[in-house]
């Protein structure tokens, strides 16, 4: 429906129950069209982060389609396929996987295997093999994917993109450097012919390409797609977004690694004041920011502010007990003093770490 499509996902559902209304009075009480209506009205449910009422209307929805319609109806899957996306907004993945399985099979059934619905299954079984960190895996139903999808669409689609991301982010993972390069070079060709140059996706795009450049040690070419990262976030982003923060941070390590220590300090200033922001920050990541900005200051000689910095990250993490880091922090902070010729606070920094 068009007001589904302008998202306005308040209006569409108020449409929708209008028309359930109408056909509960008219129609016989088993009809598919009812199920259609329950699974359109959970579909925005689930997008409006409604879960349990979205939950109820596709379990209303499945009931009817399984009294109502052949026992390997491509609408049944569908369903079984919308259950497992809420499944996986909500965390579950072994349910969702379960219901992915479910699907696939009755589409195995009525469908072509190299039909594109299949390679969608295929996706959001790799998504879910994904954050169950069974990496394997879910390159195996990437690959499947990526097999259809290549059968399916041009060479430049966009659909090719979501899967060859995927892939990349695995190769990332499993530091495959060289072929999670290719992949997301791949995957920015296509964007580029088909987004406008503000979309989220290309400063998403931009900004893994930087990571796998920093891997390969690739630091300029890194910081270039960092840098056009950032020209899009700081257009389409709060100045508090989570990303954004990571992409500051990123590149203030990019800059260490470059030797221009203002600019890394400047960027992991940006990182730590979006971090402090924010309640639910991750405390190790603040702590390491904390660490990261002393030993930028080490290196242009403030020692003091090095110090500073380093107790900060100490705090943290002995909070945290995470003693692997405590030791290199003393370590770190013992360096400060030998600078300073503070020989005695040195020597007993260095007992500590070792």
């Amino acid at each position: 429906m068009v007001y589904r499509h302008k998202l306005d996902y308040e209006f569409s559902l108020e449409y929708y129950n209008k028309v359930l209304g109408i056909e509960l009075e008219s129609l016989p009480e088993l009809h598919p069209n009812i199920a259609s209506t329950y699974n359109n009205i959970a579909l925005l449910q689930n997008q409006l982060s409604r879960y349990d009422e979205a939950l109820n209307n596709y379990t209303k929805a499945l009931s009817i389609e399984q009294k109502s319609l052949p026992s390997n109806h491509y609408k049944i899957g569908t369903t079984y396929n919308n259950i497992a996306l809420l499944y996986t907004n909500t965390n579950d993945q072994i349910k969702a996987l379960d219901l992915y399985e479910k699907a696939l099979n009755m589409f195995c059934n009525t469908l072509e295997h190299d039909h594109s619905t299949i390679g969608s299954i295929y996706d959001n079984m790799g998504d879910v093999h994904y954050k169950l960190e069974s990496n394997d895996r879910a390159m195996d139903y990437f690959q499947k994917a990526l097999d259809i999808r290549l059968k399916s669409f041009p060479n430049d689609h966009i659909d090719r993109t979501a899967t060859l991301n995927c892939i990349g982010v695995i190769y990332l993972i499993q530091e495959n450097f060289t072929d999670a390069l290719k992949h997301c070079e791949q995957v920015l060709e296509i964007q580029l012919k088909s987004f406008p140059n503000t979309h989220p996706d290309l400063a998403a795009m931009y900004f893994n390409l930087g990571r796998v450049n920093s891997k390969l040690n690739q630091h300029n070419k890194a910081l270039q797609n960092f840098q056009a990262s950032q020209t899009i976030m700081i257009k389409i982003f709060k100045e508090d977004n989570h990303d954004l923060e990571l992409l500051y941070f990123n590149i203030g390590n990019t800059y260490l690694l470059l030797e221009n220590h203002q600019k890394s300090i400047d960027n992991y200033e940006k990182s730590l004041q979006i971090q402090l922001k924010k309640i639910d920050s991750a405390k190790d990541h603040l702590a390491i920011t904390y660490r990261y900005m002393g030993l930028a200051f080490n290196k242009l000689g403030k020692y003091v502010e090095s110090t500073k910095k380093i107790k900060k990250a100490l705090e943290i993490q002995s909070e945290l007990q995470n003693h692997l880091e405590i030791i290199k922090i003393i370590s770190y902070i013992g360096e400060n003093y030998h600078k300073q010729t503070n020989c005695t606070e040195a020597l007993e920094n260095y007992k500590k770490s070792n």
